[in-house]
Order: C-alpha cells, then sequence, then structure tokens
C-alpha cells in the first residue's frame, strides 16, 4: 500500500509506493528534502527528526556553506558599483590622489617680483627714450641713434609682456599670457636678462607644477 507522511517543512501530506522506503522525497509544496520513514516501524515514542536550519527552511540549498559576515564600523563606505563593468569610476568615490590643486596663493610671490622688475626696467627705459629723443633733437639723427631705439623699443614691449605675465599670475586669470610673460624673461632678448632669468625660471616652475592650471580663470585667455 502507498506510504502516508509528513513534510517536516509545511507539514504537507505526501504519498509515495510503498518500496520506497529510505530514499530521499522533495516536498511538491515548499521544496523540502527528506528521508522516506517507515511508517510501519515508525513508533510513537520514536523521535523525529529536528527541523532544518533557517536558511535551509527559507528556500537556499541544503549544500551551500553557511555565509559568515562580519562588517567593521569603522571601514569607509565602498564606492556604489556600476551596473556596466565598463563604465569609468566615480572619481568622488575614492579618496582624493596626489594631483590634487595646487596651492591657490602659489604664484602671488613670483608674479609680484615679475611686476616690480618690469616696472622698474620700464621706468628706466623710458627716461633712457626721452634722453635719446633729447640728444637726437640737439645734435640730429645718427645711424648708431636709430639702432638704440629700436634696441630700446624691443626691449620695452618685452618688458610690457613680463609686466602682463606677472599681473595675470597675480590675479590668476590669463594662464597662456602668464606663460608667454615667463618665457619672455628667460629669453636672452633683453638688457635686464640677468635679473629677469632667476624671477623667470621660479615662475615658470610654479607655472607648470601639476594642479597650478586649475587655479587660473578658465575663461581668460588674456
Amino acid at each position: 500500500m502507498p506510504i502516508e507522511f509528513q513534510c517536516l517543512q509545511c507539514q504537507n501530506r505526501l504519498r509515495t509506493p510503498d518500496n520506497s522506503v529510505g530514499r530521499k522525497s522533495r516536498c511538491p509544496q515548499c521544496g523540502h528534502i527528506q528521508i522516506i520513514p517507515d511508517v510501519e516501524s515508525t513508533g510513537p515514542g520514536e523521535r523525529e527528526l529536528e527541523p532544518l536550519p533557517a536558511e535551509i527552511r527559507s528556500g537556499e540549498s541544503p549544500f551551500a556553506a553557511p555565509a559568515t559576515h562580519f562588517e567593521n564600523p569603522f571601514a569607509d563606505t565602498p564606492p556604489t558599483a556600476s551596473p556596466d563593468p565598463y563604465v569609468a569610476p566615480n572619481a568622488a568615490s575614492y579618496p582624493m590622489s596626489s594631483s590634487t590643486p595646487a596651492n591657490p596663493n602659489a604664484t602671488v610671490v613670483p608674479g609680484i617680483c615679475l611686476i616690480v622688475t618690469a616696472a622698474i626696467t620700464l621706468v628706466l627705459l623710458v627716461f633712457s627714450i626721452l634722453a635719446g629723443i633729447v640728444a637726437v633733437i640737439e645734435a640730429g639723427v645718427h645711424d648708431d641713434d636709430v639702432i638704440a631705439f629700436v634696441f630700446l623699443s624691443v626691449t620695452f614691449a618685452m618688458q610690457l609682456l613680463i609686466l602682463w605675465g606677472g599681473i595675470n599670475m597675480v590675479r590668476r586669470r590669463g594662464y597662456v599670457m602668464a606663460i608667454v610673460g615667463v618665457i619672455v624673461a628667460i629669453a636672452p632678448l633683453s638688457a635686464c636678462w640677468c635679473l629677469n632669468l632667476p624671477l623667470g625660471a621660479w615662475a615658470l616652475v610654479t607655472l607648470t607644477k601639476s594642479g597650478t592650471r586649475a587655479i587660473f580663470s578658465p575663461n581668460q585667455i588674456l
């Protein structure tokens, strides 16, 4: 005759053939697996099987190893995983890297030094040009005077570029013109090159340092 027994998980009434004693049976209602008992040899005093753990009763595989998870309350919150593995990670989810923007006031001191030297040189050039004009009026124009005026004019224009580059470094606007003014200060094309060379080299190192470009206004070219 068929063997009738109850599921140890959901108490559903199960029925199997009489020759299936000792085999495993799966409950069609909850999926619980248990050994088919011998109903005739099972007495009222015999101890029934204990119910399975909660993770198996909830539908998990009985052969899965118990998961152990230890949370560290002091650990940093991990970055949220993107559903697309090819998407670049969000930089805000990770600690700040070493390529952070430079000190916003790093360009002020070298810029002021360039402004001071360029202003002093411009004043001296103005006096030289005025003296040359007076000499030309009194003695007439000579070939040497033309060459001197050309040299003074080129030097005057270069000092204006250096002055404007220093101003841009102080106000942190016009990164391109700041670089141009510094390069002109380093170039050996003016009478004040010995004074401008160390200041221009210092300013160039400051401007090309990692992160310095970020402190300049992106919309200002000049």
